[in-house]
């Protein structure tokens, strides 16, 4: 459970996810909540006393500069791990591909991402949220972001594997979320659609 502060106010207890926010050096730079409904497996839905809807993820508090780094869900297998913005995107592509993964809280912070020593990292896998094309840009920041750092990152001498959903507009919790509950409709039909272990959609 954890307190919600606004306006150095308790505005109540939640259950949350608590996740360290680790610096390429192994730093803490933030601890990153994520608070969630208490019946219903969503995030919360908290208000303050004044009526503004208030964010349910939250970093507000930080140690050090948080570029390069990331939350470490999982340990690195066979050299490779997986990076994504949020933390349903990257354990929707866990649940694709089996490639252990990190995230890195947003997109800036995704394509500012740097490998650590010391986990023997070879290769990394970038799971894109395919966003919508910005009208300013004409580009998906999602898109763009994992771009960017792929770019860099294979100019450092690493592997790239890029994946993205297959819809636009969406990422890939939205992407697992929707063959998971195809399968739970359709049975084994359903079930003969999932992908094979370590199997990437990557470009």
């Amino acid at each position: 459970m954890l307190e919600y502060r606004h306006d150095r106010k308790v505005l109540g207890e939640w259950p949350g996810i608590l996740a360290r926010f680790e610096l390429p050096d192994g730093r803490l730079g933030t601890l990153h909540r994520t608070f969630l409904d208490p019946v219903t497996p969503a995030k919360a839905s908290i208000v303050s006393p004044d009526g503004e809807i208030l964010d349910v993820k939250l970093n507000d508090m930080t140690l050090n500069p948080l570029a390069g780094g990331a939350v470490r869900l999982m340990q690195p297998v066979d050299g490779e791990i997986g990076v994504g913005e949020g933390l349903e995107t990257v354990y929707g592509g866990f649940m694709e591909t089996s490639v252990p993964v990190w995230n890195c809280l947003n997109r800036v912070l995704l394509s500012q991402f740097v490998v650590p020593e010391g986990f023997g990292i070879k290769v990394v896998h970038i799971f894109m949220d395919f966003d919508h094309v910005d009208p300013k840009t004409g580009k998906s920041p999602g898109v763009v972001a994992g771009m960017a750092l792929a770019k860099r990152l294979r100019a450092e001498g690493y592997t790239v594997v890029l994946h993205r959903p297959r819809v636009r507009g969406t990422d890939f919790a939205d992407q697992w979320t929707t063959r998971y509950l195809a399968s739970r409709m359709s049975g084994p039909l359903g079930r003969q659609a999932s992908p094979s272990p370590r199997v990437a959609r990557a470009f």
